[in-house]
């Protein structure tokens, strides 16, 4: 497997927090005897949880990605994601005409605006983040 996601930023922060909240338990759960302190306990367990689920809350939802593709492949795994979404973007316009749902011109419109993109992506090909070495 060469691209895997690992978790969100808010599960680190939140995973984090719960460790030293179980760490500083560990601790401090011997010297807890008498009632007051067993109320200190737990207030502070609980303030602790709160504070942890805030400050995750100032967390991305976005996932902390490891790729270990070389450019050609990032290259080429693009240029297939944008093939497949032209194709899924013909079939859905097949499916709306068939159903009804658009008009024949504005399915000639996207049919042409369908067409000027392949023709783009397939006679002129723009790879990205590919520079030419000139001799």
């Amino acid at each position: 497997m060469k691209n895997f996601n690992l978790a969100t930023n808010k599960f680190f922060r939140k995973f984090i927090g719960f460790l030293i909240v179980a760490i500083a338990n560990y601790y401090v759960i011997e010297s807890v005897d008498t009632n007051l302190k067993v109320l200190m306990f737990l207030f502070a367990n609980a303030f602790g949880v709160y504070f942890i689920m805030e400050y995750s809350s100032f967390g991305t939802d976005e996932w902390v990605s490891l790729d270990f593709r070389d450019d050609n492949q990032k290259i080429e795994d693009e240029y297939n994601r944008k093939r497949n979404l032209l194709e899924a973007a013909k079939e859905n316009l097949i499916l709306q005409v068939a159903t009804g749902e658009l008009s024949k011109r504005s399915a000639e419109e996207r049919l042409d605006a369908l067409i000027m993109l392949e023709h783009k992506m397939y006679v002129e090909p723009v790879l990205l983040n590919q520079q030419n070495d000139y001799v």
